[in-house]
Order: C-alpha cells, then sequence, then structure tokens
C-alpha cells in the first residue's frame, strides 16, 4: 500500500552513540559532549513537523521534542549520561497537517488539521458542516478532533468530538477515542479507527 512518506524513510537517521560525539550515518543529527554536558543539533526543513527521540537500547524509544521547524537549526542540552544514549527523528505524522473531508456520504464534515505546540497535539478545526454535523448543532470554528503522539512515530492516540441534538441545535457532546496507523494511511486518505477521510486537493 501506498503511503504518504515514499519520498522520505521512516526515521530521517539512524541512530548514534551521544558519547562517540559521532554523526548519524547521513550526517542528519550530531551529538557533541563539552563538559558536563551534550548538545545535540540538526538542520530541519523549514514548516516540517518533527518527532525527537531518544533511546538507550535501541527498543525503547521515547519522545523528547515534538514540534514545527521554524527554519532554525535544532539544538537540544542534556546532562551527560552515564551510559550510551541514542537519538533519531520522524516526519512520519507531518502528513496530518492538511484540510480533511468525512467519507460518510451522510456527513461529508471538513477539518483543517494543524499542530498546537502548546497542547502537543494535532487539532482539527471544522470548516465545512456535512448534514449529520450541521443536523445536530456543530459550528464552524469548533475543535471537534485531536491527534496525540506516541512513543511509536506509527501511531497516535485519535479523539473526535460527537454531538446530540436536531434541526441544528446541540443538547450535549461527548469524546470518542480511537487511533490512527500511519502505515495504513495513503497519499490521500487518513485510515481513523473512527470516522476515514480523504484530504481535500480543490
Amino acid at each position: 500500500m501506498k503511503t504518504p512518506f515514499t519520498k522520505a524513510p521512516l526515521f530521517a537517521a539512524v541512530a548514534t552513540s551521544l558519547l562517540s560525539a559521532a554523526a548519524l550515518a547521513d550526517d542528519a543529527i550530531k551529538a557533541t559532549t563539552s563538559g558536563g554536558s551534550v548538545s545535540i543539533t540538526f538542520i530541519p526543513s523549514n514548516d516540517q513537523f518533527y518527532q525527537f527521540q531518544s533511546s538507550s537500547d535501541l527498543v525503547e524509544w521515547n519522545n523528547m521534542d515534538l514540534f514545527v521547524s521554524d527554519g532554525a537549526d535544532y539544538m537540544h542540552f542534556i546532562s551527560a549520561p552515564s551510559g550510551r544514549k541514542f537519538f533519531r527523528h520522524s516526519k512520519l505524522a507531518g502528513c496530518l497537517r492538511a484540510e480533511w473531508q468525512g467519507e460518510n456520504a451522510n456527513n461529508q464534515f471538513r477539518i483543517n488539521v494543524e499542530w498546537n505546540d502548546a497542547q502537543q497535539r494535532f487539532e482539527g478545526i471544522l470548516t465545512l458542516n456535512g448534514i449529520a454535523s450541521g443536523d445536530v448543532g456543530f459550528s464552524i470554528g469548533e475543535l471537534v478532533w485531536t491527534a496525540t503522539p506516541t512513543n511509536d512515530p506509527r501511531y497516535l492516540v485519535e479523539m473526535q468530538k460527537y454531538r446530540s441534538g436536531s434541526g441544528g441545535v446541540s443538547t450535549g457532546f461527548y469524546w470518542v477515542q480511537g487511533s490512527i496507523d500511519l502505515a495504513q494511511c495513503s497519499e490521500t486518505h487518513l485510515h481513523s479507527t473512527i470516522v476515514p477521510m480523504v484530504k481535500v486537493t480543490e
């Protein structure tokens, strides 16, 4: 199955030992020791989402930074660890930053998804109501969808807002949790366990 990431590998670089202060195989990330601290640097692409992670065993990875690059060089300082440390970054989830439309013929709502740095999650703002969402009282500009990265760049925890009501009047709302597997997504389709969506290209 074609994925949104055919033009780039899952991770932009292979992890490297921190204490050796060696660059990664493709020279994307560099770790340099100085006194009791270590600086980790790389040059990110402008306006690109990055998930920067660390590991002590190359098996279990933990998020260190989640951000959209402003084009400036990335630099992160940490105290020198007692053991080996490895780093990597992923751009996988960057494909979520787009306008998406629900695939249900009766509810082709649209949301515009962007990264919220303060909340550390992707957020979908309603830009167009479908038949069903308009009937239960959703409002344009309302936050209706979120996706939070996990320690595995392939998966995100999804939350989608539901409302009850009729005639354009809402009587209540609740949130439903699902998941997104980016490996199951394509260039134009977002695979959601709640409501699959297609990218708006017009």
